[in-house]
């Protein structure tokens, strides 16, 4: 059984210009695997062991070899998917040691094994499910969706409100901050109608203190953002002054699955300002490389909570799932 070819795109030879072609990176594997048999190898480590037993078993098991052709097939898989080569080698580096070194001669075990370790690497949330446990007795439990233009807030908030009333049953109410953009707040409103839920546009503090009054009674409230550049502090900080108007307010951040590396992580920490809960990757059905998207839930110490594929509501959105994510890195 082979892996099968991993697709590729002029989007993903972009992403990865600054990297080596797949024989540079075979070659150095080769040279990292003898820098680890000279105990030298400190690449992509993470964090310290549970216990110092497993310290003493790994010490003593220098013979376990890398240099094997169904941990490099893997390596290279995940590494033309996208995953950076710290990443990528800390998997095989892992799997390589529960396997030992006559497993590891065989890829199904190997792909096997690095799937088990991808899986154990990932965090996801049940958004929903969170929202209502923290929700406060005096109200309704808000939540707004901050990130980038572009990305795709206000479909994606139409499709989880669609969610929480028709499959969760909750009474739910939208509100718009994106003032400046008159077609998002059509957009909403449009939603808020087909719905058949209470919708208001606000642009002040006073404006939305009042329009969470008037949701009081409701279970849920979502608050659609102005969508402005990560690069323009001056834009954020006007939002952080808006939310910052909502107490217990719980934030989501959205991203594109469309964005470059670099650029998603920059996004992330700029957006960390307000202190998401959690992310929701858009635009899935977009790309065809997705070890971007692993790489930034490894850079970032958030869960992944939804991924969207399309522009349909309700129907384009998933909960995210670790199985769902390594069958994209690993093309099962």
């Amino acid at each position: 059984k082979l892996i099968p070819p991993a697709r590729q795109s002029p989007v993903g030879a972009t992403r990865h210009a600054g990297a080596a072609d797949l024989e540079q990176e075979v070659r150095e594997l080769k040279q990292l695997v003898e820098d680890m048999k000279r105990g030298r190898d400190e690449v992509g480590q993470r964090g310290s062991r549970e216990n110092e037993g497993e310290d003493d078993r790994r010490s003593q098991l220098p013979h376990i070899s890398l240099d094997i052709p169904a941990l490099q097939d893997v390596f290279e898989q995940l590494v033309v998917n996208g995953v950076e080569r710290r990443y990528a080698l800390a998997l095989i580096k892992k799997a390589a040691f529960e396997l030992g070194n006559e497993h590891s001669k065989q890829l199904e075990h190997v792909v096997d094994a690095v799937a088990t370790e991808l899986m154990e690497t990932i965090r996801v949330a049940s958004p929903l499910d969170q929202v209502l446990a923290d929700r406060q007795e005096r109200g309704p439990a808000v939540v707004s969706f901050i990130g980038p233009t572009g990305v795709g807030k206000t479909t994606t908030l139409a499709k989880i409100a669609s969610e929480a009333q028709l499959k969760r049953r909750l009474r739910v109410g939208l509100i718009n901050l994106d003032y400046y953009k008159i077609t998002a707040f059509d957009q909403l409103a449009t939603y808020g109608k087909i719905l058949h839920v209470p919708f208001r546009s606000v642009a002040s503090v006073d404006d939305l203190k009042m329009a969470l009054i008037d949701f009081r009674n409701l279970d849920l409230v979502l608050v659609d953002t102005t969508g402005r550049s990560h690069r323009d502090p001056q834009s954020l900080t006007e939002i952080q002054a808006l939310l910052g108007a909502v107490p217990d307010l719980m934030t989501f951040l959205v991203l594109s699955a469309t964005t470059r590396d670099s650029e998603l992580f920059d996004a992330a920490s700029k957006f960390s300002a307000f202190r998401p809960k959690g992310l929701i990757l858009s635009k899935l059905d977009e790309v065809i490389v997705y070890g971007g998207l692993y790489n930034l839930s490894q850079k970032v110490d958030l869960p992944l909570l939804y991924f969207t594929t399309g522009q349909k509501v309700p129907d384009d959105i998933e909960g995210a799932t670790r199985e769902r994510l390594v069958s994209l890195l690993m093309d099962f």
